[in-house]
């Protein structure tokens, strides 16, 4: 365990209480060679400078499917999935998968709490899965896709950076795309757009579209990290990869500041913590309503919401907003899409006991 994951992240939980949990995941390691990933992958250290900068091959299985309300068929990958709200279709694609160490669900509590969650959840091992989908609206003549994923990246394997030629597999001509909106500027979320001939694949008149505290903040000279569970020796590679897609995209975003209609019924709006410019997207049509939340909401987060993900720049800030959003879509039964739940990542929250869960969609074919 201490090989591979060096010390501890957080003040909050000292080697002393954390020695009894890494013989244990030691032994269960060995128990189960089957879950090694990689010395990067395992090492703290490396895991972090691997998810601040960028590439992987693509694999695409095609099934027949059909939207939830049989709206049309499609030929989709096992990886892209169509689903109404009203007359708007939203179609979830799948990046892919990605691991890592599990200490950084909640770098404000002792680890046993997180193994804990793994095992109510059957995670063995000492690292946790992490899905990573992109989605696309279509809305009247508009064709809007929510963040771009990964793109294809060293070191992370094959499982990510696939998110651009599988939302083509699923029928969606990028060069259609008429907007792209991102929640925020962290490389899982831009670095798609970034790999190489990525961007000539859209139109040259695509918007884009972020808030403008996101723009702000890490157009910074020195973005402040200091809240954030990010190792400081791992900081520099995370604003470097967003200033990289601030330069790639000079002068061709269009910010908002609390909101922006993107098209009808389709919203972006402000849900600051997780960056100081967090966005969600919000999609309305006859009645029906459906959230993108992208890293609002991890998979902890419904019934930890207080947990503290490493990668939140502003925690506390981080717990309100999740707070309020848990609430609003568990009082109104509002779809919600996360990018980091589980595929096709389409499910309602509802109220269990005096926390929350996440009930899956059941799939409609």
């Amino acid at each position: 365990f201490w090989r591979r994951f060096g010390h501890a992240s957080s003040s909050a939980r000292p080697v002393e209480a954390m020695h009894q949990i890494g013989l244990s995941c030691t032994a269960r390691l060995d128990a189960h060679p089957e879950t090694e990933m990689t010395t990067e992958m395992h090492d703290r250290r490396g895991f972090f400078a691997l998810a601040a900068g960028a590439t992987a091959a693509a694999f695409v299985a095609t099934v027949p499917a059909q939207g939830m309300r049989g709206r049309r068929e499609m030929t989709a990958p096992t990886s892209a999935y169509p689903h109404w709200i009203g007359d708007t279709e939203v179609i979830v694609v799948s990046d892919g998968v990605f691991a890592v160490p599990f200490e950084i669900a909640a770098v404000n509590r002792e680890a046993g709490d997180v193994m804990r969650w793994m095992s109510s959840r059957a995670l063995d091992g000492v690292t946790i899965p992490v899905p990573l989908n992109v989605a696309v609206v279509r809305s009247g003549d508009r064709v809007i896709m929510i963040d771009t994923g990964f793109g294809p990246r060293d070191g992370m394997g094959v499982r990510v950076g696939n998110a651009l030629h599988r939302v083509e597999s699923a029928g969606v001509d990028l060069r259609s795309v008429t907007d792209l909106v991102f929640t925020h500027f962290h490389g899982d979320h831009t670095a798609g757009l970034l790999a190489d001939g990525a961007m000539g694949r859209f139109a040259p008149g695509v918007r884009i579209h972020a808030s403008a505290r996101e723009m702000d903040f890490w157009s910074a000279a020195s973005p402040d990290l200091s809240q954030s569970g990010v190792p400081p020796e791992s900081r520099a590679g995370m604003v470097e990869g967003c200033k990289r897609f601030i330069e790639a995209t000079e002068g061709r975003v269009s910010t908002f500041e609390e909101s922006s209609e993107i098209a009808p019924g389709v919203v972006a709006r402000l849900a600051p913590g997780h960056t100081p410019g967090h966005a969600i997207v919000e999609v309305e049509s006859e009645g029906e309503r459906l959230a993108f939340v992208g890293d609002a909401i991890l998979a902890q987060h419904f019934e930890h919401p207080g947990w503290h993900f490493a990668f939140d720049t502003l925690p506390e800030i981080a717990v309100d907003t999740r707070g309020e959003l848990i609430e609003r879509y568990a009082r109104r039964g509002d779809t919600v899409v996360g990018t980091h739940l589980s595929f096709p990542s389409i499910g309602r929250i509802v109220r269990d006991g005096g926390a929350h869960r996440y009930v899956p969609a059941v799939w409609g074919y």
